[in-house]
Formats: C-alpha cells, structure tokens, sequence
C-alpha cells in the first residue's frame, strides 16, 4: 500500500497520481520508478482479524473504543498536534 504526495510514478505502463492510494494483494511484487524527487509511505503486515469501524481519525474493531476516542477528544485528552498547539480540530458531529 502507498499514498503518492506531489509525484508520478510510473507501475506497470501507468501513472500514479499526487495522494493516491494503491493496494498490492499477498505476494504481488512491485517496481517503482520515480521521474523526480519523491517521498512515498509504504506500509505492510498480515490481513486484519475482521470488520473495522471508522469514525473520522479514529479507527478500532470495537464501535465501544470509537465511542470513547471520541469522548476523549471532546474532553481534550489526546495531546495537540506538534507545530499546531494554538487550534485544536474539532470533532465532526456527523
């Protein structure tokens, strides 16, 4: 899996575009080629063990860990992001 930031790749005759996501399945083997400086995020690892739930940054397995990440945001207890310690986001309600 790779997320692609202000750079084309080029994978398999085709480009990638700036903040796309592509997803390799088990075993598939991957070349990239960058035509300028890049930056990519390339991340690994079993299957997940099942369902996930997704609630705007938070996600979890469980709908009750979600419910209390976002208790805790609107409480204030995760930390402020570092460079941005003047705004915290607030949590959307929808």
């Amino acid at each position: 899996m790779r997320i692609c930031r202000s750079w084309r790749s080029v994978l398999w005759g085709g480009a990638l575009g700036e903040s796309q996501l592509l997803v390799f399945g088990p075993g598939s083997e991957a070349v990239i080629k960058a035509h300028s400086a890049s930056r990519l995020l390339i991340l690994g690892g079993g299957a997940v063990d099942g369902e996930r739930q997704i609630y705007w940054n938070f996600v979890s397995s469980s709908t009750q860990r979600i419910e209390k990440a976002k208790r805790s945001w609107k409480e204030g207890r995760f930390p402020l992001v570092s460079g941005d310690e003047t705004e915290r986001t607030p949590l959307p309600e929808n």
